[in-house]
């Protein structure tokens, strides 16, 4: 039969392993023809391996360039390494039940640099973002989860809350709306263990009759060093009394913020009128950075609560009514 490598790793001569020996035993001549055979046998399995001088490389277009034994065959070593390493699809680390792929399927040029000091490269899975909303909580604990490489930090402060009003027949009153809450924002590249926040509360409604309401809580995140995001709580609508003549009272401020990457000032409350002892305009309380909006109270109306994170309080307001 034909000699050649048999697909197990084992080369096989063309005669058989003791050709010459079985000839001289059988009386077979010494022949041209058994000669060529064998040796070109020989020569076809030389030339299916690979040279030490790169002369003969490979060349399967399909399949894998494997080791015999899984997990055993270093490629270079620490003294004796390879320069460079060319990946057409991935290049893929294993370990006993995982595979982590450093690179799948580029779409363009890419090179992952090694330090030459000592150093480590981190193998991360893709973990999409997650979002967390954090509404309450005083001096609580934050704790990012292990696999967090960056977050994005994102305060409002408590809206400030709207006045109360007291009010006679044949007069009109309207009370001071709330500020908005400061924003803002800071991206983290190094993340901690653990961050302390505060969710800052909207301030209080100011009671029936001619009452103030309260400032809006400031909202806090800090890891107690180089991060200290503050958003300022949105100051207090005054409270008012009515009036048959006119009166005019500017509007809440809206409040601060220090620490971010950004930081706005909420949304200036508008201010409140009353001319000849009517409602000379229906005011709006302080909006929110980034998110907008602000309350429009309505005539004859208690007041009404923010609606969006930061968001100052509606004025209330009453006409021609006593209470």
């Amino acid at each position: 039969m034909p000699g050649g490598w048999n697909g197990s790793g084992v080369f096989t001569r063309y005669y058989g392993a003791n050709t010459w020996q079985n000839d001289a035993a059988n009386g077979t001549l010494i022949l041209a023809d058994r000669h060529d055979n064998n040796d070109g046998g020989l020569a076809d399995g030389i030339n299916a391996c690979l040279t030490k001088d790169g002369q003969n490389t490979f060349t399967g277009s399909s399949g894998a360039f494997r080791a015999s034994v899984d997990n055993s065959v270093d490629l270079g070593s620490t003294s004796l390494r390879w320069r460079n390493l060319y990946a057409g699809t991935s290049v893929v680390f294993q370990g006993a039940s995982f595979a982590t792929t450093v690179t799948a399927a580029p779409t363009a040029n890419r090179a992952i640099a090694f330090p030459d000091s000592s150093g480590t490269m981190a193998l991360r899975s893709e973990i999409p973002p997650t979002i967390t909303y954090l509404t309450s909580g005083v001096a609580a604990t934050f704790n990012p989860a292990s696999t967090t490489v960056a977050m994005l930090v994102e305060c409002w402060g408590g809206g400030g809350g709207s006045g109360g009003v007291s009010c006679n027949l044949g007069e009109s009153a309207v009370s001071g709306p709330g500020g908005g809450g400061g924003y803002c924002a800071l991206l983290i590249t190094s993340v901690g263990a653990a961050y302390t926040y505060t969710v800052g509360i909207a301030g209080t409604a100011g009671s029936a009759g001619n009452n103030n309401g309260g400032n809006g809580a400031d909202t806090t995140f800090t890891d107690g060093a180089s991060v200290n995001l503050n958003a300022g709580g949105g100051n207090l609508g005054q409270g008012m009394a009515s009036t048959a003549g006119s009166t005019a009272a500017t509007g809440a401020s809206g409040g601060t913020a220090s620490g971010g990457d950004v930081n706005y000032t909420g949304g200036d409350a508008d201010g409140k009128s009353i001319v000849a002892g009517v409602l000379g305009g229906l005011p709006r309380s302080g909006g929110s950075p980034t998110i907008g909006g602000g309350v429009r109270c309505a005539v004859n109306n208690p007041g009404v609560a923010g609606r969006n994170p930061g968001e100052g309080g509606g004025a209330a307001s009453q006409t021609n009514a006593a209470t």
